[in-house]
Order: structure tokens, then sequence, then C-alpha cells
């Protein structure tokens, strides 16, 4: 493949709410196909209570697996690309 490993680190996770639109900013070294659509539709089970706290930090080792629809496109975009000095 192209790329040596498809794990990427996510520096910082934002929510925001304005009004009745909840904004997520999300800030990572690399994107995969899905990655933020698939951390928002998780953080909005989380928010609704439909995934148990408890269960977010075993999904996030893998204890667990999880497995959802992305949350839609729509209203998705890239914000900003910051190129670090190598």
């Amino acid at each position: 493949g192209k790329y040596k490993s498809c794990v990427r680190r996510i520096k910082a996770i934002t929510v925001k709410k304005k009004v009745s639109r909840i904004y997520f900013d999300i800030e990572a070294e690399g994107f995969l196909r899905n990655m933020a659509r698939n951390i928002v539709s998780f953080l909005i089970l989380v928010g609704t209570k439909k995934i148990a706290l408890t269960g977010v930090s075993k999904v996030i080792k893998r204890k667990i697996s999880y497995a959802n629809k992305p949350a839609p496109a729509a209203g998705l975009y890239l914000l900003k690309v910051n190129y670090e000095d190598i």
C-alpha cells in the first residue's frame, strides 16, 4: 500500500454548541477514510447515552469492538492544513 500504517494520532477534539447546532473540531496528524465521520457518530452515541461512558475506554483500548454507521458527510469540511517542518 501507499501508507506504512493506518494509525493516525488525534491531537485534539473540541465540541461546541451554538444555538441548535453542534460543532465538532478534530485536529489530527492525518485522517483515514470516514475517520472524522466515525468519531462524530461515536461521540453522538456517547452524548445521547446509547453508549455508556464506561464503555468508551473499552472501545478506545480495543477491549470491545465498535461498529456503527458514520455520521452523514453533509456539513463536513476541511478547515485548515498545517504542515510542520520535518
